[in-house]
């Protein structure tokens, strides 16, 4: 038995996008974080970073001023050598206090994990916010901290985040940004990529599958649909006309759409044309010139004329007594 013409484009591997990666990375040079539904923000507009923005030290005790948080949004920024910290080390996001002394004498905590094997979450704010949240996220023992990084599409747009965020455990950092407010959604593309795909296997398959039975047919008929295709033009135009007809006689105000012309229909039954019933609001006179129409589309037959027939020429016995009776007469 042999195998199926179209196995071999069946078994062709498609490279189509998987699921949405709910996360930030460098794609192509920009900064796109894309949430788990697939809609796309590209922060290229806000830099490279990193980006720093100050709030208070609520629940450090050893903290000198406001704590300084440090983030980035794609990729790990390079965090200072202090207490807590070590420089050799990335993180996506850290902390540190504002001692004037040693540098090295600074407080410092992690805020995040390497964003190399634990990006930002990504998720689209919803209610009356718009943008998107990157959420940080640092465990290590029994020590765990959170970061949030919320980027509004709001205005006034600001070129960094707002002061002034709440210390703890549990930080919430707020950003005004225009940039969020260039979500757009994937799917579309998607839509586009498989509609591609689909077609390629169709005519592909179709021309693969016709050559194999026939080697001799030429590409532009090898389809086994090519007929049905070539019909689609005059389906479409039988469309149109049907749509003019029925709107310029039912909506009133787009008469203007009235074909110039009608269709000529075939009498299935004898194969002669006739006259396609007219539509108007009218009286005889439109009835008459219906009934014209049909018979010049399909007049009725001519009926053969019959030749008279010659009279009998008379016998030569009545043509004597004929002639006697004349003489008598005379």
């Amino acid at each position: 038995m042999a195998r199926p013409a179209l196995l071999p484009l069946l078994l062709l591997p498609l490279s189509l996008p998987g699921a949405a990666r709910a996360s930030c990375a460098v794609d192509g040079g920009a900064c796109i974080c894309e949430d788990a539904d697939g809609t796309r923000w590209d922060l290229s507009e806000l830099g490279a970073g990193p980006f720093t923005t100050s709030g208070d030290t609520t629940g450090c005790t050893a903290c000198v001023g406001n704590w300084n948080y440090h983030f980035a949004l794609c990729g790990n920024v390079v965090m200072e050598q202090a207490i807590g910290c070590v420089s050799t080390q990335t993180r996506a996001a850290y902390r540190i206090d504002e001692y004037t002394g040693s540098p090295t004498s600074r407080w410092c905590e992690y805020m995040a994990e390497d964003a190399t094997s634990t990006p930002p979450t990504v998720t689209a704010l919803s209610g009356d916010a718009s943008g998107l949240s990157l959420a940080y996220s640092y465990v290590s023992g029994s020590t765990s901290r959170t970061m949030t990084v919320n980027l509004l599409c709001d205005s006034p747009s600001l070129a960094a985040p707002e002061d002034g965020v709440a210390g703890g455990n549990d930080v919430v950092i707020n950003w005004p940004t225009s940039a969020a407010c260039s979500g757009g959604s994937n799917t579309g593309w998607l839509i586009v990529i498989l509609t591609s795909v689909a077609a390629g296997l169709y005519v592909g398959g179709g021309i693969g599958y016709a050559k194999r039975n026939d080697p001799s047919v030429g590409l532009a008929e090898a389809h086994p649909h090519v007929e049905q295709w070539k019909q689609v033009p005059g389906l479409v135009a039988d469309g149109v006309f049907y749509t003019r007809v029925q709107l310029s006689t039912n909506v009133g105000f787009l008469g203007f759409l009235a074909p110039k012309s009608d269709y000529a229909q075939v009498d299935e039954r004898t194969g002669a044309f006739k006259a396609p019933a007219i539509q108007r609001s009218g009286g005889k006179d439109d009835e008459k010139e219906a009934l014209v129409s049909a018979e010049e589309a399909d007049p009725p037959p001519k009926k053969k004329k019959s030749k008279p027939k010659p009279k009998a020429k008379p016998k030569p016995k009545a043509r004597k007594k004929k002639e006697q009776e004349d003489d008598v007469l005379e």
